[in-house]
Parts: structure tokens; C-alpha cells; sequence
């Protein structure tokens, strides 16, 4: 089983938290506030059965789905159809030119949990219906898709803009207590950052777990789009949720990109990126691991942060450590 963060303040219990699941090439979050959980995104692999387990957690109140790739979504059915878990409410923009297997397995699976479980489908999830979704003292916010997005669908046009998978992508922002914590970007591309901006979305939050694990987003220029995010967004600390035998994430010009903006900026991998050793090298595929961090104070649970620094330092190559600083010219 895998080792997951244990907090180490003794007495002290925090609002809520949220566990970046180091899942390998895919995204999942498990947000929870006292025994209440929303999970986003469900990738293919068992880790977030695995961490359920760990925790004892077997009612989701809700399950967020960002877009219809399979690093996001591929999970899902198995989830809403294991009889340990009831999942209350599903939310998921409809694409209705995907068909691949694992589309088709998640709405049969949907069928099942509505007549096994009582599952609800909302099938939007947009500015405006949810627009948020509320858990005790978290909040969270949908700041994309527009509904008019929504209902364009990918590989259309709307207002001169073309529209892909990844433009309608959720981004979702975690508020506890009223502070912003996590923004959760799913695959957000320059499209649909510029229309996240023309909205004017408040985009700020001191953790970003950026888009489309740290490649290329779309066909724009990789840097320019990571320092367009990160000056709205200001993180403190910036999480890659990558696989290290999948693609070589994230892309050394996008982490140069984000140190240009904040150069203070702690950034985490989940799994270790194969720019950071060579490539005869053979190691462990985690870095920092699944990241659990306590909101709203956003400190990482027990001693994994330390951890995390030591065992970055111990490398040959750091990606997140190693690359030199250069400013962005006048027209960046």
C-alpha cells in the first residue's frame, strides 16, 4: 500500500484538506472536510480506491469531472460501481463526439450507480449551474466553463474562438473559510485562460496544480502561457501531477517560466520527471508522492514538505531547483 502523509500537530485538527493523489500521468484530488469528501477527476489507475480505503472514506458527497480525457475520467466507472463507496452527485459537461470505451463505460456506469445508489447526474458543470458546491466551510467555486461554452462543445467556434476538449475543461477553486487555497485547472488551455481572464475570474490562490501536467498547452508557446497563469494566479507553491514513464513532464522551459514570475515559488512533482536524473538512472518512480496539505493555513501534512526538499537534493539534476532565472523580456 502506498505511504500516505500523517499529520504530526499533536491536538490540532485542521478545517479541511485537500490530497493531491500521486496517480501517475492523470489528475485527482480528494477534497474533505471532517468526514464529507468531493473528489475531482478519477484517473485509471487504483490509487484513489487505494487512498479511499486508507482514509475509511466510502461516502462521496460529490465527484467532479474536469473534461472527458482518460487521465481524468478513466476511473470513474469503476468507482461508481464498487459497492463499498455510494457516490450522491456526479458533475461533468457532456461531450458529445467523444467515442471511445471509456466514455461509453462511464455513462453505463452512471446508469448503474443511479438505480444501485441514488447517484444524481448533473450534467453541467459551469459558472452557473452548479457555479459552486458547498461542504461545511469549503467551498468550491467553478470558474470555467461559461454555460455558452459548455453548450458549444469541443471542436466548435464561439465568438471567433475555436473550442477544444481542453478549453472546456473545468477550473475549479477551493475556498475554505473564505480564503482562496487551490486552484485545480484541470487541462485548461490559452483559450481558455483568455476567456477565464475576459470573464474576469479571480483567479488567485496560493497553490496552483497546473494544467495538462506541465506539457504543452495546445499550440501556443509554452512559457508565455505558464507566465500568463502564473501572474494571475501568484502561487506559492505549483504541483505537477505527472507519470514518470509516460512523457517527460513538465517542460523545463514551463518551470522556468513559473520562477520568473515568483521566484520563491515551491514547486512539487508527484512522480520524480525523468529531467531530473539521467537517463540510465533507476529510482523510485515518486517525488514528493501524494501531497496532502490542511486548509486554510495551506501547510503540507507532517513532515513531506521536509521530505520532499531532502530527497530533491539528493539529485543530480533538479528540475525544480536547477534551472537559472531569466526574466522575461518587455513584450513576454
Amino acid at each position: 500500500m502506498p505511504q500516505f502523509p500523517r499529520t504530526s500537530h499533536s491536538g490540532w485538527r485542521p478545517m479541511a484538506s485537500i490530497s493531491i493523489l500521486d496517480c501517475g500521468h492523470g489528475n485527482c484530488a480528494v477534497i474533505q472536510s471532517a468526514n464529507r469528501v468531493i473528489v475531482v477527476d478519477a484517473p485509471r489507475r487504483a490509487s484513489l480506491l487505494t487512498y479511499l480505503d486508507h482514509l475509511g472514506l466510502t461516502d462521496i458527497h460529490a465527484l467532479l469531472l474536469s473534461h472527458a480525457d482518460a487521465d481524468h475520467v478513466d476511473g470513474a466507472a469503476t468507482l461508481l460501481t464498487d459497492s463499498r463507496y455510494t457516490v450522491r452527485n456526479v458533475f461533468v459537461n457532456p461531450d458529445p463526439i467523444r467515442r471511445t470505451t471509456v466514455w461509453d463505460d462511464l455513462k453505463h456506469a452512471l446508469g448503474i450507480a443511479r438505480r444501485l445508489h441514488g447517484t444524481v447526474l448533473h450534467s453541467t458543470l459551469t459558472t452557473t449551474d452548479p457555479g459552486q458546491i458547498a461542504l461545511d466551510s469549503v467551498v468550491v467555486q467553478v470558474l470555467g466553463p461559461s454555460p455558452e461554452m459548455a453548450i458549444s462543445g469541443p471542436m466548435s467556434r464561439l465568438e471567433g474562438d475555436n473550442l477544444t476538449a481542453n478549453t472546456n475543461s473545468a477550473v475549479l477553486k477551493v475556498v475554505v473559510a473564505g480564503r482562496n487555497c487551490v486552484l485545480l485547472p484541470g487541462d485548461v488551455d490559452a483559450t481558455g485562460l483568455d476567456r477565464l481572464v475576459a470573464d474576469d475570474q479571480d483567479l488567485a490562490a496560493p497553490v496552483l496544480v497546473f494544467p495538462h501536467h506541465g506539457g504543452r498547452p495546445g499550440a501556443v508557446d509554452p512559457a508565455k502561457f505558464a507566465i500568463d497563469l502564473c501572474s494571475r494566479v501568484q502561487p506559492e507553491q505549483v504541483i505537477f501531477s505527472i507519470g514518470r514513464s509516460s512523457f517527460r513532464n513538465p517542460r523545463p522551459e514551463i518551470v522556468e517560466a513559473i520562477r520568473t514570475v515568483t521566484e520563491s515559488v515551491y514547486i512539487a512533482c508527484t512522480q520524480l520527471s525523468r529531467h531530473c536524473v539521467h537517463a540510465e538512472a533507476v529510482g523510485q518512480a515518486a517525488c514528493a508522492g501524494t501531497i496532502v496539505i490542511d486548509l486554510p493555513e495551506v501547510r503540507w501534512r507532517g513532515l513531506s514538505q521536509r521530505r520532499h526538499s531532502e530527497y530533491v537534493n539528493t539529485l543530480s539534476m533538479p528540475l525544480c531547483k536547477s534551472l537559472p532565472i531569466r526574466r522575461p523580456s518587455a513584450k513576454a
